[in-house]
Order: structure tokens, then C-alpha cells, then sequence
């Protein structure tokens, strides 16, 4: 059950992150249309560069930082050093 949990939780992140970052390389790539629709709604089209930065650059955000926020959260369970020092302790007493 907690590796479901687990494994949906790592999916949703990086499906988020996927969401803005294919949305900040379409702005690159479309640049000049998207500068365009964007001063029709009255908005500069000289903050084009920073969308598209704030987009790319939260996408890896989402990606590190919630590694970082799922580890402070949940722990690092299985990989932490508590972990690690009760596996080697249950293997000392059995033997």
C-alpha cells in the first residue's frame, strides 16, 4: 500500500512538472505568436522572458524541491540512516 502511495506521489510530480515545462519550451518555440497573443490581452510582450523562465525554472523546482519537501514529509524511509542501523542490528542478533 505505501509503494502505491509512494509511486503515485513521484507520477503526480512529474506529470506536474512536465505540464510546465512543454508549456515554457512552447513559448520558445512559438515565441513570436505568444509575444503577440500576449500584448492583444494588454499584457508587455517584454515579459515574455521571464513566463518562460518562471515556467522551465518551476518545473525543475517541482521536481527537486518536491523530492526535498517529500523527504522532509514522509523521510527517507527505507534509505535513511535509522533504516540502515536496524537492518544491520536484526542481522547481528540473528546471527
Amino acid at each position: 500500500m505505501k509503494t502505491w502511495e509512494n509511486s503515485t506521489d513521484l507520477i503526480g510530480r512529474v506529470l506536474i512538472a512536465a505540464m510546465f515545462l512543454f508549456a515554457g519550451i512552447g513559448k520558445i518555440s512559438g515565441y513570436a505568436g505568444t509575444q503577440g497573443y500576449m500584448q492583444s490581452m494588454g499584457v508587455p510582450g517584454a515579459l515574455l522572458p521571464l513566463v518562460i523562465a518562471l515556467e522551465v525554472l518551476g518545473a525543475i523546482a517541482i521536481m527537486v524541491a518536491g523530492g526535498f519537501l517529500f523527504l522532509v514529509a514522509r523521510g527517507a524511509g527505507g534509505w535513511s540512516l535509522d533504516a540502515r542501523r536496524e537492518r544491520l542490528t536484526s542481522r547481528q542478533e540473528q546471527s
